[in-house]
């Protein structure tokens, strides 16, 4: 077979080609210009054999393809460049999407953007049940759209509603949603996936009559109906953009033009006039890309993606493992750095509050949050039983002997503060770590009566917890650079998208 740079091809048993895309020096697969040229290659190469069916699949571990170079995109300057782009991507699409021979995408970990609409392309879709196997179209985000044929491929693949749901939001969809909505036609596990894209082959090889029995006996479903009301006839899609419109204006007033050329491209698409709808979309992509949102948003992502790497000291600062949290705290915010901790790092975690029934609710809390995620079926049951048993809590310092990092949550008292650090001073070991969740009084007050003021810092969590994304470390003068960039690491383990700040009145985010 002829390989590429980026993609390797072999011939299995039964006359079955694989396909590897991988990237050399990349963790992650990104659809690139030069990729169309090493594309069109593999699939002349393809086209002379007689293959009884093509796998698609990806060389890096826990990811398929994450979308388009968003350098790439970022540095065209002028509408015919961009057209030219979506193009040559739409002719690769096309044509896998033509092929005579069936292809299915093997889906294990992130897909999302181009990667998403490279496997939408294809005749078939599996997907792995791994927690990193997620798909999503997110470029509404950066204040674009779907500028691989996303916008027509996906509404006939799942529907009007649930596209535009996808589409308008960049909302993540794990395996088994993708599952339920049609996105994908059979998720298994890791081990199984090769087995699940071999099956799926060869029910698409034989051209059963399996997907329009399996529409006849979903027509009792509610959706079914919804769909049947709303998707099927030109009033009820009229009824849908209209609708879909009116809830986008609500929430970007007009300033957010992506959504509601999205919502363009998926009413060309309903006319049924298949170049109307590619053309929407490749106008729209091309002025989107240009446009001030997108610029800004993009340049807002390239931020973001740098802060993630700044350590904020030195190289060559040693990062302490937080092995054992202490939270001093079981209300909201107490219980909330519990559930995050438990659910993203391997600390466990020894909560403490003046009264039973603020650790029951601590307790209560962290479990209820674990049990959405198992209903959600992020996770599954068992896991969720060892996450929580990271967790105990009492109403003393039992447990807190050997933490590397405690955290009050408690209500704004600098006086209550002040006897906490020297309680945790008192119970820990020296090098122990206190960071306090103020969001109002100065770090070096609360630090005055420390023994030890190189240990303390700010870590300023926002409510609910587990939802808002951003940590404000809050540094004082005499602060460690070790306690630092320990806290920066843990904050990071935690998902948050960590900021240091020295200390003032009102620390950062409260200032602008």
């Amino acid at each position: 077979m002829v390989n590429s740079k980026s993609f390797n091809a072999e011939i299995l048993e039964d006359n079955i080609a694989v396909v590897c895309m991988d990237i050399p020096g990349e963790k992650q697969n990104t659809l690139r210009g030069e990729f169309t040229e090493e594309i069109n290659k593999i699939l002349d190469e393809l086209d002379s054999k007689s293959l009884s069916g093509i796998i698609l699949t990806s060389g890096k571990k826990n990811s398929f393809v994450v979308g388009a170079d968003i350098n790439m995109l970022s540095s065209m300057q002028t509408k015919e460049q961009i057209l030219e782009v979506t193009s040559a991507g739409y002719a690769v699409f096309n044509r896998i999407e033509q092929l005579t021979t069936p292809i299915v995408a093997e889906i294990h970990g992130t897909c999302m953007g181009g990667g998403l609409e490279l496997a939408l392309a294809c005749h078939g879709r599996v997907c792995s049940n791994h927690p990193s196997s997620i798909l999503a179209l997110p470029e509404v985000q950066l204040g674009l759209l779907p500028g691989g044929g996303g916008t027509q491929r996906l509404p006939a693949l799942i529907g009007v509603t649930e596209a535009l749901g996808m589409m308008t939001t960049g909302r993540n969809v794990r395996s088994s949603k993708a599952l339920k909505m049609g996105l994908v036609d059979d998720v298994t596990d890791p081990v199984n996936l090769r087995g699940a894209s071999l099956r799926l082959l060869k029910a698409l090889s034989k051209n059963s009559d399996s997907e329009q029995s399996f529409e006849m006996s979903s027509l009792l479903s509610i959706k079914a109906w919804q769909t049947l009301l709303f998707e099927k006839n030109q009033a009820g899609l009229n009824f849908l953009f209209q609708q879909a419109r009116k809830k986008a204006f609500a929430k970007t007033r007009g300033n957010y033009p992506a959504v509601e050329k999205i919502i363009d491209c998926v009413e060309d698409w309903s006319t049924g006039k298949k170049e109307l709808g590619y053309k929407t979309e490749a106008q729209s992509f091309a002025e989107l890309v240009l446009s001030p949102e997108a610029k800004n948003l993009i340049g807002l992502f390239f931020a973001i993606t740098e802060l993630k790497k700044d350590k904020f000291v030195n190289t060559g600062v040693a990062v302490k493992e937080i092995k054992k949290l202490g939270i001093v705290g079981g209300g909201l915010m107490g219980a909330g750095i519990a559930f995050v901790s438990a659910n993203k790092t391997k600390a466990t975690i020894r909560i403490r509050d003046v009264s039973e029934s603020g650790v029951n609710h601590a307790l209560k809390y962290a479990w209820s949050k674990l049990q959405s995620l198992v209903k959600k079926r992020h996770i599954q049951h068992p896991e969720a039983l060892v996450k929580m048993s990271q967790i105990s809590a009492g109403t003393d310092y039992a447990g807190f002997a050997h933490a590397d990092l405690v955290i009050e949550a408690v209500f704004e008292s600098l006086e209550l503060k002040h006897q906490i650090l020297k309680d945790v001073e008192s119970h820990c070991a020296k090098d122990t770590i206190f960071a306090t969740n103020t969001s109002s009084i100065p770090i070096s007050d609360i630090a005055a009566v420390a023994k030890r003021p190189e240990n303390v810092i700010g870590m300023h969590y926002f409510s609910p917890v587990e939802k808002m994304p951003l940590l404000e470390l809050v540094v004082t003068e005499k602060t460690s650079d070790q306690v630092i960039a320990t806290t920066v690491a843990f904050g990071k383990q935690q998902g948050k998208t960590v900021i240091v700040v020295n200390d003032g009145a009102g620390f950062y985010t409260s200032r602008v």
